[in-house]
């Protein structure tokens, strides 16, 4: 009907020896192909037996969300975090734990009340079929933890969602019915999980994390999870180049049956428009770029105007790093 919202959600209950299928690449011609990256479809997977979910409670607070990103990742986790802040907005509280993200100092964060965790980083499966994270060693350097570890380190049944934005957290053993981050987390009681199966390179990572929180915190359905991994979804499939659509699969939500709201959040009042921004220039005035003008609204950019500021004169040989650094730093920079 016009002005209804369909929604469409494929809930899979499997047995051991069928989990590891990408069940998440159904492909229906009626419907115009795969599904996986159409905004009115998800696949969710229910989580093993044996997991005991604490049911929701009613509050309007703001979410906790704790995000851990150990040292050496190497990857671009300070654009992933920067999404993440900006989406949070009114609706949740970021708390970033960074560097030294050792496994007893991570079991500590975790004893703290969080809503949700987000992890940025790597994990891998060995020869032996064993999936792994990597975090900190305790005198330094990489610590690869087994999965049955890093499961053991969630201790309360509060957590709401898990997110593991790594490579291969959802890979199982075929000779164990239990393995992998994702249901060994649902095990632990939380009722949300969602891991990659596969490696997901890292702009596909950062895309997905932006839309999934935007849509869950500000959306048409806020809170609503399933919701808001099908419009994530979309998002990778947008962009994904047109042999490259494996990213849009890689992502698995596992989810207690009656979870699916998973936070009490209410929807916002319709935003008032904003006229458009434009600038002067010698002929008059200049319409801005779409994606400029959003990034001035967000308050995400820092204008820098003069040849000078690349570091293209002799006289002030800087590089766009070192200048931005300073102009973050300074306002008043001599520059």
């Amino acid at each position: 009907e016009p002005g209804v919202s369909r929604f469409v959600r494929l809930r899979l209950a499997l047995p051991p020896e069928l989990r590891d299928l990408p069940w998440e690449s159904f492909y229906v011609s009626d419907l115009g192909g795969s599904l996986a990256g159409k905004p009115g479809f998800v696949i969710v997977r229910d989580p093993p037996t044996g997991g005991f979910f604490v049911e929701q409670k009613d509050t309007a607070a703001a979410l906790r969300i704790l995000v851990a990103v150990p040292q050496g990742s190497g990857l671009n986790s300070q654009q992933e975090r920067n999404n993440l802040q900006r989406s949070a907005g009114s609706n949740a509280h970021v708390d970033e734990f960074l560097g030294q993200v050792t496994a007893d100092a991570l079991a500590n964060r975790l004893k703290d009340q969080w809503d949700v965790f987000h992890f940025l980083g790597h994990g891998t499966r060995d020869a032996a079929g064993h999936v792994k994270v990597l975090l900190s060693g305790n005198e330094g350097g990489d610590a690869w933890i087994r999965d049955e570890i890093v499961a053991d380190l969630f201790t309360r049944d509060d957590l709401r969602l898990a997110v593991l934005n790594c490579c291969m957290g959802d890979r199982h053993r075929p000779d164990r019915s239990l393995s992998g981050l994702g249901p060994l987390l649902t095990r632990r009681g939380i009722p949300a999980v969602i891991a990659m199966r596969y490696e997901i390179a890292d702009d596909d990572a950062i895309t997905f994390s932006e839309a999934f929180y935007r849509e869950l915190l500000h959306g048409g359905f806020p809170g609503r999870i399933d919701w808001a991994v099908a419009t994530a979804r979309a998002a990778l499939a947008r962009n994904a180049p047109e042999d490259g659509q494996r990213s849009v699969i890689t992502p698995v939500l596992y989810l207690a049956p009656g979870f699916e709201q998973l936070f009490a959040i209410e929807k916002a009042a319709t935003p008032t428009v904003l006229e458009p921004v434009s600038i002067t220039g010698p002929s008059g005035a200049v319409a801005l770029p779409a994606e400029v003008e959003r990034a001035i609204k967000e308050g995400c950019c820092v204008p820098i105007v003069g040849p000078a500021a690349l570091g293209w004169t002799r006289d002030n040989a800087l590089t766009p790093l070192v200048f931005t650094r300073d102009l973050a730093q300074d306002k008043s920079c001599a520059y």
